[in-house]
């Protein structure tokens, strides 16, 4: 039995990377060799184009597959930071590579851009390529390091988790200030171009709170971040003994249980992405009303089984107010299964195009 919402699960899954070991050291390939700077060049892209910083002659020549020192890399100054960027116009120039666990092709040498950032303070770092100003035929790999050295310093990586192609979009935690370091990485030595890159911080917010056990009293979620990169929302609560308010119609087995509601507002459209972590016994579902009133829902989504986040992306959701209803799916003799707890996370990105 499929057990799929109509929306479809989005491709990206927050805030579940962890530290892995990066392989920077490939044998049988020399390193370039030493050299001093070569010199940033600005160029304009037409007449009313976006600059194009060359950041493949920005930077010395580190050695083979690793920045050596976090001076080479380029200083961002406070976030959100966006710029198009062409990638690779020469010969590639190998800064960094990606940990195996996050992009199969990590051995190759591919040109790469290396940022350095500073965060506020504990919360989460954005990447992303899937932007206008990227090229739709580009591979790219972005990743997060708390130091130059490759060997289990990499704390978030994302391959193709954009919304579109090749690109990617990542989102890490991040403990505290830094200095972190931004890899924008090809994933093949093909993979050289014109690059939109974001780089945003959103602070650890508040929760919400618990989701009310009606629609009309619905808790609103409370949304910090930046409305250029990302903007976030957290709750919590336990279905436990809620009402059965509301569902989905047209799915008769899922979503007429024990619910819980928050409403969010949107001020322009934006690409919402929900995720839903149960208890170790509880089946989540959740759905995406307009109001309180209607059955034709935005999202029903019930992908995984008892236990396990339940994760999705709604694609350019119109500006107003919508209800996220917190529910489950039915499982016949198991009734502990269709209640229980569970941590809400709303993340509003705006969209790509």
């Amino acid at each position: 039995m499929s057990r799929s919402g109509p929306m479809g699960i989005g491709a990206a899954i927050l805030l579940s990377l962890s530290c892995v070991a990066c392989g920077d050291d490939g044998p049988g390939v020399p390193p370039p060799p030493d050299g001093g700077l070569d010199g940033a060049s600005d160029a304009a892209v037409g007449d009313a184009g976006p600059v194009v910083s060359a950041l493949d002659g920005s930077f010395p020549p580190p050695r083979f597959g690793a920045c050596t020192e976090p001076e080479s890399a380029t200083a961002v100054g406070a976030l959100p930071f966006r710029e198009t960027l062409l990638l690779g116009g020469g010969a590639p120039r190998d800064r960094g590579r990606p940990s195996t666990a996050c992009a199969g092709a990590s051995d190759a040498v591919a040109a790469d851009a290396v940022f350095a950032i500073e965060a506020p303070g504990p919360g989460t770092i954005t990447v992303r390529t899937d932007l206008p100003g990227t090229e739709p035929w580009l591979d790219t790999v972005v990743y997060i390091r708390d130091g130059c050295d490759g060997a289990s310093r990499e704390i978030g990586c994302d391959d193709d988790g954009g919304a579109r192609g090749g690109a990617s979009r990542l989102f890490a935690e991040v403990a505290g200030a830094g200095p972190l370091l931004v890899f924008v990485d090809g994933a093949t030595a093909d993979d050289r171009g014109t690059i939109e890159v974001l780089i945003g911080y959103t602070p650890v917010p508040a929760s919400s709170g618990e989701g009310a056990d009606t629609c009309a009293e619905a808790t609103e979620l409370v949304f910090v971040g930046d409305a250029a990169s990302l903007r976030m929302a957290v709750g919590a609560g336990d279905t436990t003994d809620a009402s059965n308010d509301l569902g989905c119609a047209g799915v008769p087995t899922t979503y007429d249980l024990p619910d819980e509601h928050y409403a969010m507002v949107l001020d322009a459209p934006a690409d919402v992405i929900i995720e839903v972590t149960p208890g170790p016994t509880f089946d989540a579902a959740f759905y995406l009303l307009p109001d309180c009133a209607s059955t034709e829902a935005a999202a029903c989504h019930d992908q995984g089984p008892i236990g396990v986040a339940e994760s999705t992306l709604v694609q350019a959701l119109p500006a107003g107010r919508w209800i996220l209803g917190i529910d489950s799916f039915f499982s016949p003799g198991f009734p502990e299964w269709n209640e229980g707890p569970y941590e809400l996370r709303v993340v509003l990105l705006p969209p790509t195009e």
